[in-house]
């Protein structure tokens, strides 16, 4: 009896493990699979923000031709360059080879139509920065920002935005609370 009782309980533990172990590996691969779509959305983005930057080098390098003046060109040239290798680079990584970057939540809003390249207002910040350029939104709900309304944010710093020495980057909104507070004009 004695022996029969212990294999019942045995049994119960056996399958109880078994459930158990399942839940945790489903768990763990339903987090990894939310971390590849989070990657493989800012990995989209950093796309974006570095198309962005060629074509920002692009015009700099056309008005200075149009103006005659040569005197940095070839270091615009140089620069341009730096930033095709890298579109190149981000365009045939994998999710896996992906780091995601650095990670920021603040108080936000913007002042106009959000779309790529538009500049999200944060708390705290100056004229002189820092400067946070949207290059991808969540679920690709740009119209989500509303102009002038408050939203706490929470992006990754996608790739570094050349601005001067000031603080400017291309980011990805992650996630976005509204706020019923309309932001100062």
């Amino acid at each position: 009896m004695f022996i029969r009782l212990f294999s019942r309980v045995a049994a119960i533990l056996i399958c109880f493990t078994i459930v158990l172990t399942a839940n945790c590996f489903a768990d763990a691969g339903e987090v990894k699979v939310q971390q590849d779509e989070l990657k493989g959305a800012c990995l989209s983005a950093t796309v974006t923000a570095i198309n962005l930057e060629i074509d920002r080098y692009q015009q700099w390098i056309d008005l200075r031709k149009k103006q005659g003046n040569y005197r940095d060109l070839l270091e615009l040239r140089a620069s341009l360059n730096l930033l095709k290798a890298d579109l190149e680079k981000y365009r045939n990584m994998t999710i896996d080879d992906y780091t995601l970057p650095e990670q920021a939540s603040c108080k936000a809003w913007v002042q106009s139509k959000a779309e790529d390249n538009s500049l999200l207002n944060v708390e705290g910040m100056t004229k002189l920065g820092p400067f946070y350029h949207i290059a991808g939104v969540v679920g690709d709900h740009y119209a989500s920002l509303r102009p002038n309304d408050y939203y706490e944010v929470t992006f990754y710093k996608v790739y570094p935005r050349a601005y001067w020495s000031m603080e400017s980057d291309y980011i990805y909104i992650a996630e976005i609370s509204s706020s019923t507070e309309t932001a100062k004009q």
